[in-house]
């Protein structure tokens, strides 16, 4: 992996700031967060356009405003979602994200690196990898407000230059679940630290 060495973020410390002065709700993805009861999926505001079951699993996808994709994965025994992700639609109506200044098809790996404060970590099992000429990097952090939650940032690029590969997809999971069909074997920058998603979900915009 490489070991990323970011200067200090003004981002990353305004978010701090911003979620002392403000932060009271957890980090959500379009009005949904992980651990929600499946009910409040009637906050996305849209019917889903396909479900299915997966053995204990229960996985609903919609259609956003913007054309992005949105999967949310719930157990079916708890009624408890533990998996998040929304895809880029490569249209410019569906770049804005839930994290202010962090754009769809716009940010680059570079910058979520100086954003976070680090390259995170893979899971050895799955870490991205070549799809056709692009490469694919998914780089995880711990939510530092919600332990046992955290996020992915999926990014896409060409493969002699993955530095400038741009944000295609993000995922906010339960660790636990991630450590389940994922796996729980984990390699981590030597810079990593958890990151306060609540706080940079309540940042100013730049």
């Amino acid at each position: 992996m490489h070991k990323f060495r970011p200067t200090t973020s003004p981002l990353f410390a305004i978010a701090i700031w911003a979620c002392l002065t403000s932060c009271t709700l957890a980090f959500e993805i379009s009005g949904i967060t992980v651990g929600d009861p499946v009910s409040k999926m009637a906050s996305i505001g849209e019917d889903p356009v396909a479900k299915d079951v997966e053995g204990p699993l229960l996985i609903q996808r919609f259609e956003l405003p913007g054309g992005n994709q949105l999967s949310v994965t719930s157990d079916r025994d708890s009624g408890l979602i533990d998996f998040i992700e929304i895809d880029w639609s490569g249209e410019a109506a569906g770049q804005l994200t839930d994290i202010p200044g962090v754009l769809f098809g716009r940010t680059t790996l570079t910058e979520l690196r100086a954003l976070t404060g680090s390259n995170g970590f893979v899971r050895k099992q799955n870490y991205g990898g070549p799809d056709s000429a692009e490469l694919i990097s998914l780089n995880s952090y711990e939510d530092l407000d919600h332990k046992g939650q955290e996020i992915t940032f999926v990014t896409r690029g060409p493969m002699s230059d993955a530095a400038h590969g741009v944000l295609d997809s993000l995922i906010f999971a339960s660790s636990a679940f991630l450590d389940d069909y994922w796996g729980s074997e984990k390699l981590f920058d030597t810079a990593y630290r958890p990151i306060p998603l609540d706080a940079l979900a309540a940042a100013p915009t730049h």
